[in-house]
């Protein structure tokens, strides 16, 4: 027979139970330019941003980071038409042997050139160090967490002879 006791007993059992089953997880949601940041970050030379994406748009905004002074600048995708790119495309192609990106048309920046742009919120990354360094034959971008590890890399090759700056720990 149950009695009062026993009730408020058994009560307290199935709540500890029923909440036991209840308990909530956090997740967390790593931003895209974290996630998979070959296809969220590329660079700009002149009208032309070149990323490891086909899926943009005319219209998509696109931020640029200046790795000289941190200044940044958002400017649109203004056709997807690789046109108005087809030189620096066959320029970037002859030195790696292969197309390696896909180029869309974008407002004139107002930077140093080239430089590093963006895909989706800029403050993902406000901890991160913008950085570039010269090749022999361009300019070698790229990201680094604050602890130190590379997020992103790539690089623009320009056809002229340049006196390298990178160092070799950057190819690891």
């Amino acid at each position: 027979m149950f009695t009062q006791h026993n009730t408020l007993a058994l009560t307290t059992l199935i709540s500890a139970f029923a909440l036991a089953g209840c308990q909530s997880t956090q997740t967390t949601t790593l931003s895209p330019l974290l996630t998979n940041a070959k296809q969220h970050i590329g660079w700009i030379s002149g009208e032309c941003f070149a990323i490891k994406n086909a899926q943009l748009e005319a219209g998509d905004t696109v931020h640029v980071i200046n790795v000289t002074n941190n200044q940044r600048q958002a400017v649109n995708i203004l056709s997807t038409d690789a046109t108005p790119c087809q030189k620096l495309a066959s320029q970037q192609t002859a030195v790696s042997g292969q197309q390696m990106h896909t180029y869309y048309q974008v407002d004139r920046v107002n930077a140093a050139d080239p430089v590093i742009a963006l895909l989706g919120n800029p403050k993902t990354l406000a901890n991160y160090h913008y950085q570039s360094c010269t090749l022999s034959n361009g300019t070698f971008f790229y990201i680094t967490a604050p602890q130190g590890q590379q997020l992103w890399s790539d690089s623009f090759y320009s056809g002229e002879k340049t006196l390298p700056t990178c160092s070799s720990d950057l190819f690891r």
